[in-house]
């Protein structure tokens, strides 16, 4: 498993900014958390800028919004329906499984 060099940076940055994440060229990355952030939320914030480290979140093409809700392990249902009803193109594995979930939510309630 490949575990990268990090460095973590308490510092003074906008309010709205909890977190953020750089690469280095060495390969290493600086981890920036809020100085403002509680322990408890300089914690969940370090968790959640690790995730995209270990899921090479900083190499992926992948739309932000995926990287960002991967990061909090949220699953994104992103899917697009075609308009001549055919049949819809999944942009990613956790969309058609949220798809065929909701799809048996909605059969058994019926």
């Amino acid at each position: 498993m490949w575990t990268p060099d990090w460095y973590l940076r308490i510092v003074d940055i906008p309010a709205r900014v909890r977190g953020v994440t750089v690469p280095n060229p060495d390969g290493s990355f600086d981890i920036y958390l809020s100085q403002h952030l509680s322990e408890e939320a300089r914690r969940r914030c370090l968790d959640h800028e690790l995730r995209h480290i270990y899921r090479d979140h900083f190499y992926s093409e992948a739309p932000v919004y995926m990287l960002e809700a991967e990061a909090e392990n949220r699953i994104v249902n992103v899917f697009h329906m075609p308009s001549d009803g055919g049949l819809p193109l999944f942009t990613s594995l956790e969309a058609l499984c949220g798809y065929i979930m909701d799809l048996t939510a909605s059969l058994r309630a019926r």
